[in-house]
């Protein structure tokens, strides 16, 4: 958990680099907040501002390498879109490139991969395309990430197809956000520079909500999906309907998880103010609870664990009909078999009880 005054020294650093702010940062621990950069995926940002409140923080030498970094994933997205657009393949960027493009222009953000929204009746033809680009598989949606398909380039540039990309929801959710669209080709659209296809921008801001979400239930939040998503909403809001996303957000049932980080972000992070409108209680507490703070209190090590370990709730992913669908099946019996299975199963619950998440108790395929 991160403390207020952890909290003020990101949010102060943070207005720096979406807002080029000029205000005083607040004294505080360089060593402890070069840590909490590492950990919230900011060092990149740090490194390679040339904001004079934040040189104290910066590893100059570290600047290079990521803006190297960043070059290479920005030929790897160009190079990918260039052949999917001569195969007509269609697919759409996922957070990346676009959040990228919602910082200021000095600011430089690398992401960790390459992840696309590929429908998945086009599977087989994005699988021939990343052999002939000579970029092979290294894990396929059956012995990792399920429902994702996962490259790795010589460059050391990693591109996660995800022919599932909304995972950890119930049936009842899917088959909403699939009336909605979301799993087809409708949902891609170009970039605003035409040089890849992203989400259409409401799609998008309910994908960033969801996976911080997930996030948040693992205890691996950063401080950077909170900046990105506040980001996002100050750049696209008004090509949004407010009032219908919000419908949208009540009809999932995940409006406890929305109210927390929108009104987090909206008091720490500026984001515009008429875009969500306050529901409930803001949770701000258990948001800072749940924010990766380096130190793993004790009922934090079982949760952690990836849900890949919940054996109590497995999930496979099914092709039918050339598309690609979860199923869920609850084994709460599968906690009585040893302290471990016991200790996250409760901690697990917990948490959903907390942020009101749908468990899945139908075992459909959606």
């Amino acid at each position: 958990m991160l403390d207020r005054e952890q909290i003020n020294s990101l949010t102060a650093i943070a207005r720096h680099l979406l807002y080029q702010e000029q205000t005083p940062v607040p004294a505080a621990d360089v060593a402890d907040l070069r840590q909490l950069f590492y950990l919230h995926g900011m060092q990149s940002m740090i490194d390679c501002s040339e904001d004079p409140a934040l040189a104290a923080f910066r590893k100059p030498e570290n600047a290079f390498g990521h803006l190297l970094y960043q070059r290479s994933l920005d030929q790897t997205l160009v190079q990918l879109f260039e052949e999917m657009r001569s195969r007509e393949i269609k697919a759409a960027v996922l957070k990346g490139a676009v959040i990228n493009e919602c910082y200021p222009p000095a600011v430089v953000r690398t992401s960790g991969d390459i992840d696309l929204f590929v429908p998945g009746r086009q599977r087989e033809a994005f699988n021939r395309m990343m052999e002939e680009l000579e970029i092979p598989m290294d894990r396929d949606m059956d012995h990792g990430q399920c429902g994702v398909d996962t490259y790795a380039s010589a460059a050391g540039v990693l591109v996660e197809a995800h022919y599932l990309y909304f995972q950890r929801m119930s049936a009842r959710q899917r088959k909403i956000l699939r009336a909605a669209g979301c799993f087809s080709e409708d949902a891609v659209v170009p970039s605003a520079d035409g040089r890849y296809c992203t989400l259409r921008p409401e799609m998008h801001l309910l994908y960033l909500i969801y996976h911080a979400g997930k996030h948040l239930m693992v205890h691996t939040i950063t401080f950077r999906m909170l900046m990105d998503l506040t980001a996002f909403v100050n750049r696209y809001a008004p090509e949004i309907d407010a009032a219908a996303f919000r419908r949208m957000i009540r009809k999932l049932r995940f409006t406890r998880i929305c109210n927390a980080l929108m009104c987090f972000c909206m008091k720490h992070l500026g984001m515009r103010k008429d875009f969500w409108k306050k529901t409930g209680c803001s949770m701000e507490f258990f948001l800072r609870l749940m924010l990766n703070s380096g130190k793993e209190l004790y009922w934090e090590q079982f949760i952690r664990r990836m849900p890949i370990d919940w054996k109590f709730y497995p999930n496979i992913c099914i092709e039918r009909d050339g598309e690609y669908l979860h199923q869920y099946r609850y084994l709460p019996k599968m906690a009585l078999k040893n302290k471990y299975y016991f200790t996250t199963f409760v901690a697990w619950w917990a948490l959903r009880l907390l942020w009101h998440c749908e468990v899945d108790f139908s075992g459909e395929v959606a």
